[in-house]
């Protein structure tokens, strides 16, 4: 797909309230897009309807120094002060975007609430996700869902009409994420469950090496691949038998990065550099301060100080590699989203997915 394509792609998605469709299509091509403003309001926005206000921040000042005349990302980041109880910076957005759009409701909305009401001096209602959703830049109205939401209203009408039962709407339910595709009989475990042939890191017992299968399984289809790739890494390095081996190196081939959104939790420093080998090819979620920073074109390298966000506990040191562009400070922390890299049995560093710059109260 060329560039104006994805684009376009990206700004029917977020009409359509697909956010993290928008993410997952944008997040990989930063370093392809990092001149191009829309690029980064649409992953911006994106970020910020999902309530993901860090990646908000970042992409929309990005937006923002390319082109400091472009209003959603001002409106957006006038949203991120708002949560983090800077209003002079609010009103500051709010003030440039009125110079440029006399008429824009959003920014008069903002402004009018910022002197007129105290609602905002309150900590828990600047974390209200609802609350502050009243002041999100408008996405534009797409006409999908009235078109394709009005035969669902008549069948409703319909059906009520003729006193169809509750069930009788089951048709109606959106549908579940469906079974991946492309691999058969993860389910049917082989008569050898284990081999006496070789050297093995991990020595499992049959009863084990069915649970950690099934478990694999279970959490691959259920859409939870970061949970799965632990169990696989030490079924493909134990006892087990070649076809486990080979089903499990199957599943491994079929798992997905996730973004911000998606990785919720993740293990700590301390787990991964305990058995990296278990590990290897997982994704992480980690806060700390940036050091030691390299910039070049294609990449920048730097010495993550993992745990050390607040400046009070190292859990351990790890160098990061971006290959995308992002404006880093020495010393400033940031949560990394990337993935586990090992090398003869060592962890020696995270490929990074995304970054994220932290403030005070996500410290």
């Amino acid at each position: 797909m060329n560039k104006s394509g994805v684009l376009s792609r990206a700004t029917r998605l977020l009409k359509n309230k697909r956010y993290k469709e928008v993410i997952r299509l944008l997040e990989p091509n930063v370093f392809l897009y990092r001149e191009n403003s829309d690029f980064f309001t649409s992953l911006g926005l994106a970020c910020l309807y999902t309530g993901d206000f860090g990646g908000a921040e970042s992409y929309l000042k990005r937006a923002y120094q390319i082109d400091n005349e472009k209003i959603p990302a001002m409106l957006g980041l006038a949203v991120y002060e708002l949560k983090r109880g800077h209003t002079e910076e609010s009103i500051r957005y709010y003030l440039t975007v009125l110079d440029l759009d006399p008429r824009n409701r959003t920014a008069r909305k903002g402004l009018e609430t910022l002197r007129n009401s105290s609602d905002l001096e309150n900590p828990d209602t600047r974390n209200n996700f609802k609350y502050l959703q009243r002041f999100f830049p408008p996405l534009g109205i797409s006409l999908r869902p009235l078109w394709f939401g009005l035969p669902a209203a008549v069948i409703i009408l319909l059906a009520a009409l003729f006193f169809l039962e509750p069930e009788s709407f089951a048709f109606l339910k959106p549908p579940e994420k469906p079974q991946r595709a492309g691999i058969s009989g993860l389910g049917e475990l082989p008569r050898d469950l284990t081999t006496d042939s070789g050297t093995f890191r991990y020595i499992l017992e049959p009863e084990e090496i069915t649970s950690r299968f099934e478990d694999a399984v279970d959490f691959f289809h259920s859409y939870q691949d970061n949970k799965a790739i632990p169990l696989l890494n030490v079924l493909i390095n134990s006892n087990a038998s070649a076809e486990i081996k080979q089903k499990s190196r199957q599943i491994y081939a079929a798992l997905e990065a996730p973004d911000f959104t998606e990785l919720s939790s993740s293990p700590n420093y301390r787990t991964v550099a305990k058995d990296p080998v278990k590990y290897q090819n997982s994704y992480v979620r980690w806060k700390g301060k940036a050091t030691n920073i390299d910039i070049n074109e294609e990449r920048i390298r730097f010495d993550f100080l993992v745990g050390y966000q607040s400046g009070t506990e190292l859990s351990g040191i790890i160098p990061v590699v971006l290959p995308f562009e992002a404006r880093l400070n020495a010393g400033m922390s940031y949560e990394v989203l990337g993935k586990v890299i090992v090398e003869d049995e060592q962890l020696v560093r995270i490929e990074g997915l995304g970054i994220h710059t932290l403030h005070g109260e996500d410290n």
